[in-house]
């Protein structure tokens, strides 16, 4: 995983998958069940309340939508630079309702992921591998100018772990994130944002002032 990355670069190119790529189509998760993936690629969309997703193996891409959901990556790589997938703890899509966004847990698992939580007071932890983690309380779409800031902002909690992680936190919203073990590189807002002494590679997008 490149440090070097622009912030918001991946969190671009992540809400629209090139039409060639297939995922394995999975039942839909109903309320109050726990909700299971497969060993492949699978693409799961959760429901509007609180979900339990557990994608398993392969490279999964997980839609919890609105509610409070915990989800599960598994021990396949989730979604990285180059590759589709990921585990979104609310709809990546710029039209949806926000007013939804939960308060989410992601667990990152086994794999380089991509854990986004959108709106929301929301929990991102990583695994041992390179993971990309996006804290903001917005959604931004490719190709064309937009973003879409969520109706319902939360403090995130991002813990990193192990490995070269990039982190983004830039939303002007208040922040907490351990880097963990690993070359790590963090995108934050200074004067919000707690940032811990482990993160080494540091640039602060908005000022306190």
């Amino acid at each position: 995983m490149r440090l070097a990355t622009p912030a918001l670069f991946v969190a671009v190119l992540l809400v629209s998958f090139p039409g060639g790529v297939a995922f394995a189509t999975t039942p839909g998760c109903s309320h109050a069940r726990p909700c299971y993936g497969t060993g492949t690629d699978d693409h799961i969309n959760g429901t509007t309340g609180e979900d339990e997703i557990l994608a398993r193996g392969g490279r999964d891409f997980v839609d919890a939508r609105g509610g409070s959901d915990v989800v599960h990556g598994g021990v396949g790589a989730d979604g990285d630079e180059y590759a589709p997938g990921g585990l979104f703890g609310d709809s990546p899509k710029i039209s949806a309702n926000s007013v939804r966004d939960g308060d989410d847990t992601l667990f990152g698992g086994g794999g380089r992921d991509m854990l986004y939580g959108f709106g929301g007071s929301d929990m991102l932890i990583g695994g041992g591998e390179d993971d990309y983690i996006f804290a903001g309380e917005f959604r931004a779409r490719m190709g064309r100018p937009g973003v879409a800031t969520s109706k319902n902002p939360g403090v995130d909690i991002v813990s990193a772990g192990a490995g070269r992680d990039h982190i983004e936190a830039i939303d002007r919203r208040r922040d907490v994130i351990q880097c963990g073990d690993g070359k790590d590189a963090v995108w934050f807002d200074e004067g919000l944002d707690v940032v811990s002494p482990d993160c080494e590679v540091r640039n602060f997008i908005y000022g306190s002032g």
